[in-house]
């Protein structure tokens, strides 16, 4: 199978609630990367919408590392847990759907190295365009 990584990262304004997602998928040395804007979110909301926004771009069955330098909580089974449980089901769902296997690399404490990352990827994956994307998934989180 395939091997495909994807970094997110985001930010977001606390006053205004307004985020933006930065993914990259990276698979052999060649790149796709993908933004957007979200309202009404946080930072990790954003970065769980990087995530499903690169899966959409799968084509096929792969495995997946997912890096972000914030945490992602799932038990041992792998069921979401803590906060944003949908859409972390639905990255869930999505993936399985494609057939993919996952692992998640959190890069704790490590946003400036994601950056950087990201960085680097922007500057070899905007010789083509980059997937602008405006969304948001209308899921209640309320615990």
């Amino acid at each position: 199978m395939k091997e495909v990584t994807i970094y997110s990262s985001a930010s977001c304004n606390w006053n205004t609630q307004e985020g933006r997602f930065f993914a990259a998928l990276e698979y052999q040395g060649h790149y796709k990367y993908i933004t957007g804007i979200q309202t009404d979110t946080t930072a990790d909301r954003c970065i769980l919408t990087g995530f499903l926004q690169a899966v959409h771009l799968i084509n096929e069955p792969c495995d997946l590392k997912l890096v972000t330098a914030t945490r992602i909580s799932f038990d041992l089974i792998g069921n979401p847990k803590g906060r944003n449980k949908e859409l972390k089901q639905l990255l869930l769902d999505i993936m399985k759907e494609k057939q993919c296997r996952f692992e998640i690399d959190e890069w704790t404490g490590g946003g400036k190295r994601l950056k950087l990352k990201l960085s680097k990827i922007i500057k070899v994956a905007l010789k083509a365009e980059p997937i602008d994307v405006i969304t948001h998934y209308g899921v209640d989180d309320s615990d």
